[in-house]
């Protein structure tokens, strides 16, 4: 029998999965005031309170307790995002004219070619895949142009540079708006990554009034957001990634026989089929059959488990690497020679791994008590917790 505590979380998924996802919701239900407040952490987790604040004010629930704040949240996140496309414009400029391959990701893909709204799909920062051996030019160039290193905001570019083979980016690179550039050499953090050799490969030079933009087909994009909300972050990017999917597989020409036969030449079988599966269970799409036989086949009470985990998940992407890769191999692997040599891209002398170790120690010490703490006092934390890795050992065994 199921506990009251889960039948109310089922209620609380349901109604989401019945009531959004769409542009104008006309067939909910009467909602009380704790549905509205359940809805409403479900949409701040995923940072996508705009889309809750549009339901709101089209069903005249603006007197909800919490639309104030809510509207407050989304409008920040709509500022934020405006400053950096802003500053996208002009990294683009400048790496056009100075020759440098890039790509932007996520939410900066959807913005400028999937005609979807800043407001809607709000950005934290600004991820570009550029080829490794351009990353030095790039980097010098945001450096003379008001952009620096987290770490060190006056450091120069005549230090040796270094990267980590085992990870995907570089250190953030910031300006003093707080836009943050995140710089990828690679999608997944293995030594050959599958997925960027697809994105080089398939990419296309668009023109966005005098900005050449390179655009991906909705097939890749929609794969790097499978990855990112699933196997990388471990279910912990909430509905956002729901809403992003949707949108793209919304796209008028978008292939999911493509989409399959990618998604297997780059090992994400198992992560596309449970987006499929869901929207097929939920009857957002009408998928062919060709396309529903030949998906990776999941058991329905994973299935059932993936869908709340992408809803709401109460644990964190750090305490999901805590059970996934254990205390001691997490630590280990914090403080490999590799780990320290990319915690920052420039370095002044053999000196600094000590003060790369002692801050690194610091800072996961600090993650650590409060990740330890929540898991003797908060059930659903460990749950969700336990749940996730557990997910995430089935469908990548």
């Amino acid at each position: 029998m199921k506990s009251k505590i889960n039948k109310a979380n089922e209620h609380i998924h349901n109604l989401f999965l019945q009531n959004f996802l769409v542009s104008t919701p006309d067939n909910s239900s009467k909602l009380s005031e704790q549905d509205l407040l359940k809805l409403s952490r479900i949409f701040k987790k995923g940072r996508s309170e705009k889309h809750f604040v549009n339901y709101l004010k089209h069903k005249k629930l603006t007197h909800f307790s919490n639309y104030k704040y809510l509207k407050s949240l989304s409008d920040a996140r709509t500022l934020k995002s405006l400053q950096i496309i802003e500053a996208s414009i002009k990294i683009l400029k400048l790496f056009n004219s100075n020759k440098i391959d890039c790509i932007p990701l996520k939410g900066a893909q959807l913005i400028f070619f999937y005609n979807q709204s800043p407001s809607i799909r709000p950005m934290r920062d600004l991820d570009i895949l550029i080829n490794e051996s351009q990353i030095d030019d790039a980097v010098r160039l945001l450096l003379q142009n008001g952009f620096f290193f987290e770490s060190k905001a006056n450091i120069q570019n005549d230090y040796k540079s270094s990267i980590n083979k085992n990870r995907y980016d570089i250190e953030h690179i910031v300006n003093d708006q707080g836009v943050c550039i995140e710089l990828h050499y690679k999608i997944f953090p293995k030594s050959v990554c599958s997925i960027s050799k697809v994105m080089w490969d398939n990419y296309e030079k668009s023109f966005i009034k005098d900005i050449q933009i390179s655009r991906l087909p909705p097939e890749i994009l929609s794969l790097h957001f499978i990855y990112h909300s699933t196997t990388k972050e471990g279910f912990d990017v909430g509905v956002q990634a729901l809403y992003d999917l949707y949108h793209i597989f919304s796209q008028k020409d978008f292939d999911f026989t493509k989409l399959l036969t990618i998604s297997n030449k780059v090992n994400l079988l198992e992560e596309t089929s449970i987006f499929i599966k869901i929207f097929e269970k939920y009857n957002k799409f009408s998928f062919k059959p060709e396309v529903l036989n030949n998906l990776y086949q999941i058991d329905d009470g994973i299935l059932e488990e993936c869908t709340k985990l992408l809803i709401i998940n109460n644990a964190s992407n750090h305490s999901i690497r805590i059970f996934r890769y254990g205390v001691f191999n997490l630590f280990k692997k914090n403080f490999k020679i590799s780990t320290l040599n990319g915690e920052v891209f420039y370095k002044k002398n053999k000196f600094e791994y000590i003060s790369i170790f002692f801050k690194r120690f610091r800072r996961n010490i600090y993650r650590l008590i409060p990740i330890f703490y929540k898991l003797f006092v908060d059930k659903s934390f460990l749950h969700d917790n336990l749940k996730t890795v557990q997910i995430l050992r089935k469908i990548k065994k």
